[in-house]
This record gives C-alpha cells, sequence and structure tokens, in this order.
C-alpha cells in the first residue's frame, strides 16, 4: 500500500520540486524513474515491479526500507 500511495502522490504532485528519496535497490530504483519519468502514467503496480524485475510484494517493502518513508 506504501508503494501506491507514493505513486499516486508522484503522479499528483504539482511542484516538480517535491523531494523523495529515490531509492539505491537498483530493482525498487527502476520503478521509482518509470514513475518519475512519466508521472501521469496509470501503469499498476505489478506492471511496474515485473519490468523492474521483482514482484509487487518486493517493492513494497523495499519502498519504506529504501526511502525512509513510512505510511501515518
Amino acid at each position: 500500500m506504501l508503494a501506491r500511495l507514493a505513486l499516486f502522490e508522484l503522479a499528483e504532485a504539482e511542484d516538480g520540486a517535491t523531494f523523495m528519496p529515490m531509492p539505491s535497490d537498483p530493482r525498487a530504483r527502476r520503478v521509482a524513474e518509470m514513475v518519475l519519468a512519466e508521472p501521469a502514467g496509470a501503469r499498476e503496480l505489478d506492471d511496474l515491479a515485473r519490468t523492474a524485475g521483482a514482484s509487487a510484494r518486493t517493492i513494497t517493502r523495499l519502498f519504506p526500507v529504501e526511502t525512509d518513508l513510512t505510511c501515518p
């Protein structure tokens, strides 16, 4: 859910200067880069994860660890 929230927030962000730490894990970083390259895109997390070579579950676990972002 956290990854979906992050993807939603990136797509809805009006300020291009909004800071989000980039993951260092290559798979999570590829997902972040895909979203940043097409922020209005409506790709599903499963599709993004598969393209990055991981499962949606793995990406969902990696994002909080790699970015220090948590859900309230």
